[in-house]
């Protein structure tokens, strides 16, 4: 799966037009569900959030092998392992929403390194409309 979104996010950034994102966030939107890395423990556990361009971003991420490798590797910069959680899609777009109302949280930021990919949560909710409908 990773192989996938990594040709695709590729795909998206050299494109002269938008067709390469859209078909990247339509088969992001197409997953059963999302992971995310989760700090805290037991009722306060909740998603890890990261500045990205100066603001602020929920971590996501579209497998869950490449979920399991970020916690290995902030595992070994920390001495601790952050949880790796799940949530299917409709309901991350909630969650979204909700962040969305509260204002703190920009964007969500996908993956990591050469194959990332975000955008701003208006942007995820409104191209999650357009795009399941």
């Amino acid at each position: 799966m990773s192989d996938k979104f990594d040709e695709m996010v590729l795909g998206s950034q050299m494109a002269q037009s938008k067709a390469g994102e859209h078909a990247l966030w339509k088969d992001a939107f197409a997953l059963e569900c999302w992971f995310m890395l989760g700090i805290g423990e037991g009722e306060d556990l909740e998603p890890m959030f990261a500045q990205y361009e100066g603001k602020t971003h929920l971590l996501a991420f579209t497998d869950g092998e490449r979920a399991e490798a970020m916690a290995g590797t902030l595992e070994e910069k920390s001495g601790h392992r952050p949880t790796v959680l799940h949530m299917e899609v409709p309901d991350a777009i909630e969650y979204l929403r909700a962040l969305d109302e509260d204002g703190q949280v920009a964007g969500a930021h996908f993956n990591n390194g050469d194959f990332a990919f975000g955008a701003s949560l208006v942007n995820i909710i409104d191209m999650f409309e357009r795009y399941t409908k």
